[in-house]
């Protein structure tokens, strides 16, 4: 696996790794991520689902050209969930009536 020295980007042959930084109340609501392209262009990816430790999102046909094949790879989102550090008691409360 070959790594930028951008930090959001790695490369494994034509697939892109794209980390994406998202809060919790993201994780856990959803998002439209704004990912900037190598060619100049900026995808929009909705993220509907829950993100849950290990989930990736794939974004077909939007990886590296593979010379041999003529074929783009894909792009795969991975998350990492930025928790927040701290937390009022009244937030508790109301994350605990949330989730219960």
């Amino acid at each position: 696996m070959v790594t930028t020295p951008e930090d959001s980007w790695s490369r494994d042959g034509s697939t892109l790794i794209y980390t994406a930084k998202i809060t919790l109340i993201e994780a856990l609501c959803g998002k439209v991520l704004s990912i900037p392209t190598f060619d100049g262009r900026e995808l929009s990816v909705p993220v509907t689902q829950i993100v849950a430790p290990g989930v990736t999102k794939v974004v077909k046909g939007e990886g590296m050209l593979d010379a041999a094949t003529g074929v783009k790879g894909d792009l795969v989102i991975q998350f990492e969930t930025i928790f927040p550090e701290t937390l009022t008691p009244a937030q508790k409360v109301a994350i605990k009536k949330t989730l219960s």
